[in-house]
């Protein structure tokens, strides 16, 4: 069973992204149709971006459809919730605040590129230390 998907786990799961201490991290999750990602924040930056299937990603800063062609870059400490329309394979790269201080200033859409889609999906390949 997927560690997500156990009670207490989005809590372990965001202690572990908060204590990496790699600048930037990836992380590579599959969630069924329908699944809910609660409301929560991270102390980390997070580029959040599906190589399938479409979610809806609600933020204090706005509420967004995000298909494959776009991801959402969800600023540190912003609380947001995620629901899965259909199947998704999320990879979200996680990003230290003092990492890229220039990096884009506010929570938005981003477009994915064919170039970044591929950059994203080796980011998961990358060991952390």
């Amino acid at each position: 069973m997927d560690r997500s998907r156990r009670p207490g786990a989005l809590h372990q799961t965001l202690k572990e992204i908060d204590e990496a201490r790699s600048p930037v991290t990836g992380r590579a999750t599959d969630y069924p149709v329908g699944w809910h990602i609660e409301p929560h924040a991270h102390a980390k930056h997070q580029l959040i971006y599906a190589v399938r299937g479409v979610m809806v990603v609600q933020a204090e800063a706005g509420r967004w459809v995000v298909p494959p062609t776009r991801a959402i870059w969800m600023r540190a400490g912003m609380t947001h919730e995620i629901r899965c329309i259909g199947e998704v394979h999320m990879r979200s790269l996680q990003v230290a605040t003092d990492a890229a201080p220039r990096l884009l200033g506010e929570t938005q859409a981003v477009g994915i590129s064919p170039l970044l889609r591929e950059l994203i999906r080796s980011a998961m390949e990358v060991r952390q230390p």
